[in-house]
């Protein structure tokens, strides 16, 4: 996240969307890239960025899209006056990464062991054709 003056809350942005019923793939579109944007959804259809212009163009392009599909969206730039404090949703962020690291952690701890699981007797032997020169 950017600097921000001492005191204040960083800035942040808001996108709010409606979407029509049809079709249905907009819908699992528009959430897929929320989620790969790693928005912090708030309520149904409320999603949160910290703002800097990688955040702010990577939601004006998802509000065009949704805008040409037919559906609604508004962008909103502003600081919390009231509610949850920005160290919270910072929090939130960061406990979301934590959990997306860990399950990569996870699964490169897994096919890394893999090798040492196999054992010679568990690999296909070599057709004879090959092995000759």
């Amino acid at each position: 996240m950017e600097e921000h003056a001492a005191g204040s809350s960083p800035p942040w942005l808001m996108l709010v969307h409606q979407l029509p019923p049809e079709p249905p793939a907009l819908r699992v579109r528009v959430w897929r890239r929320l989620q790969a944007l790693g928005t912090l959804q708030l309520k149904n259809s409320v999603y949160l960025l910290p703002e800097n212009e990688a955040t702010l163009e990577d939601f004006e392009w998802l509000v065009e899209e949704i805008r040409s599909s037919g559906g609604e969206a508004t962008l909103w730039r502003g600081a919390l006056l009231d509610g949850a404090s920005d160290a919270e949703l910072i929090a939130q962020f960061q406990e979301a990464v934590g959990a997306e690291y860990e399950a990569l952690e996870n699964e490169a701890r897994t096919l890394d062991r893999l090798p040492d699981a196999l054992e010679q007797s568990d690999l296909l032997p070599i057709p004879e054709e090959l092995t000759r020169a």
